[in-house]
Formats: structure tokens, sequence, C-alpha cells
């Protein structure tokens, strides 16, 4: 995923919730981040 200014976003999901979803490399997706569960880092 890529945020609009095309930052790269990662997230982390089960096995099963891909297989839930869908998901594969090249399926668009929708984010939708809540606030409490947010770590940012930024390069050393």
């Amino acid at each position: 995923m890529a945020s609009a200014a095309r930052s790269p976003l990662v997230s982390m999901l089960t096995n099963d919730s891909v297989a839930e979803l869908g998901l594969h490399e090249g399926v668009r997706a929708c984010a939708l981040i809540k606030a409490s569960h947010i770590i940012l880092a930024v390069p050393a």
C-alpha cells in the first residue's frame, strides 16, 4: 500500500484474514486505521 504522498504503508494480517478478504498481489484495498493501534517509525 502507499499513502496519498506515495509513501509506503505496511500492515500485518493473518493468513486466514488474507484468504477471507481474497487478497493477493495487485488487488486494490482500502485501509481503515484505528488511531490507538498505530506505530510510526522514521528512518535513522
